[in-house]
């Protein structure tokens, strides 16, 4: 159960929207793009997304030295690929990077594991196939576990022969919002192009966000007819439920006039007709009515795209990777630097509860927990995450995510059950470096942590070797330390 849910931030699985008509009607406005959005050869993907590192389309071009790698420690970080709609596959292959390390992988099919574990280099590579085929909307790589892990190709075929993949097609450009909900690393408007629809845009501004507005600015002009919106906080039914949605937008190209499109209180995708394209470099996207949510007043849009007559368009900015530099400047010297990145795991492998932390440069994070009493207990928790104080030997973190837990419960004398929710979670975390609090301090750590790492008493300098972290607040504690169980 907590392999499938690791997919939850990546997976997806609302349905595709129905792409227009490969030529157009009589009368019918051409929408044909320029050369420089015209689609690489082969399938476009709806999202190739990885949860760290970049060149993600390296592991789609044909050539075996180059690939997707992870950023920091390759454990628990993966690959996301999402067609538009179902493709019947009969075989995948993954074929690793020459230089990569043996690891172990799984390789996870619509969410489901399809090759669990499997040990992966570059004369070793991973494969799966089902004669007839099998319709396949989303494929997951995750790295369970080794170092320099990379990824150089995906290679799948469909009952007819092998199927040739692309990235999804992308301008680029920068996006700018009149307003941002603090903390602005996890509400920033370059989530809507990231294709991850549990992050998204938070207007800032008083009451429902009437007004507030996102400015696309790309580098050369597009001719649209759709625009494509994930309605909403996309991350969870509760979220979506909390917070406020679009009812209705106005979209201007260039300064021109305003178009207004009504938007449906929905989850999922929908396309949005403009009455007649329209071609800009400058588009601005304002909020013209509003639903509230059932709790937060603020208003929240999950993902964005363009539609000309080839299909989808995303955006390509340069926010994340500015964003980075400056976390990294923000945390250097703190409590913080070595961990981002790192994989961390609790030393108590054998004991009733096991977790794992990562803490991404990206300002996204996981934690994984499994509890065995009288059931099992898993748990994944993900989301943003941002600096509250870098300091030393001790940092301070607030964490926006979701907690999805399972738990299932065993009796001898009747009916096992299972139960899984789906919740707001955050909260403020203190990460505290065992090597700079020094013995004592790291003594006092692990008493008020007792229950989750009784086990590190007593081990100081083996927690210092690994790197330790003590981590504390509401969301949870624990002692971690770099690599595994």
């Amino acid at each position: 159960m907590l392999s499938l849910l690791t997919l939850l931030a990546c997976s997806g699985g609302e349905p595709a929207p129905t792409p227009p008509s490969s030529g157009p009607s009589p009368g019918t406005p051409d929408l044909t793009p320029p050369p420089s959005v015209a689609a690489d050869p082969g399938v476009p993907l709806q999202a190739l997304v990885p949860t760290s590192g970049a060149d993600a389309a390296k592991a789609l071009d044909g050539d075996p030295t180059t690939g997707w790698r992870p950023a920091g420690d390759g454990a628990d970080e993966g690959l996301l690929l999402r067609f538009e709609e179902p493709v019947t596959l009969e075989e995948v292959t993954l074929r690793a990077c020459p230089d990569a390390s043996s690891a172990r992988w799984t390789l996870y099919l619509n969410g489901a594991e399809a090759v669990t574990e499997a040990e992966f280099n570059a004369k070793a590579p991973i494969s799966w196939s089902e004669p007839g085929g099998r319709a396949v909307r989303s494929l997951f790589a995750r790295v369970n576990s080794g170092e320099k892990a990379c990824l150089a190709e995906v290679e799948v075929a469909t009952p007819d022969g092998p199927l040739d993949l692309a990235p999804p097609r992308a301008v680029t450009g920068r996006v700018s919002a009149s307003s941002t909900l603090e903390p602005a690393d996890a509400y920033h408007p370059a989530y809507l192009f990231d294709s991850r629809t549990d992050f998204g845009w938070v207007e800032g501004a008083d009451g429902l966000g009437i007004g507030e507005s996102l400015t696309l600015t790309l580098d050369a002009p597009v001719t649209i007819g759709w625009i494509e919106l994930w309605n909403g906080y996309q991350r969870s039914p509760d979220h979506f439920a909390k917070n406020g949605r679009a009812k209705r937008i106005s979209v201007t190209a260039d300064g021109g006039n305003p178009v207004e499109l009504v938007v449906a209180d929905t989850q999922g995708p929908q396309k949005l007709e403009l009455p007649a394209p329209l071609q800009g470099k400058v588009w601005t996207i304002t909020i013209l009515e509003a639903t509230p949510g059932t709790k937060y007043p603020d208003l929240v849009l999950s993902e964005l795209r363009l539609w000309d007559r080839q299909g989808p368009l995303t955006v390509t900015t340069p926010h994340a990777a500015e964003r980075r530099k400056a976390l990294l400047a923000q945390v250097k010297g703190s409590s913080l630097e070595a961990a981002l990145d790192g994989a961390y795991a609790t030393p108590c492998g054998d004991w009733e509860m096991v977790a794992t932390l990562k803490l991404r440069s990206d300002h996204s994070f996981v934690w994984y927990q499994t509890e065995e009493t009288d059931g099992t207990l898993t748990e994944v928790f993900d989301g943003a995450w941002v600096v509250d104080e870098a300091g030393s030997p001790s940092s301070t973190v607030k964490l926006y995510g979701r907690r999805h837990r399972t738990t299932e419960d065993w009796n001898p004398y009747g009916d096992s059950g299972k139960k899984e929710t789906v919740r707001i979670g955050g909260g403020t975390l203190t990460v505290s470096r065992v090597e700079a609090l020094g013995p004592e301090a790291t003594k006092a750590a692990i008493e008020r942590v007792a229950e989750y790492a009784g086990c590190a008493a007593g081990r100081y300098d083996e927690l210092v070797a690994r790197d330790a972290i003590v981590v504390e607040g509401a969301p949870f504690h624990a002692v971690l330390w770099k690599g595994g169980h």
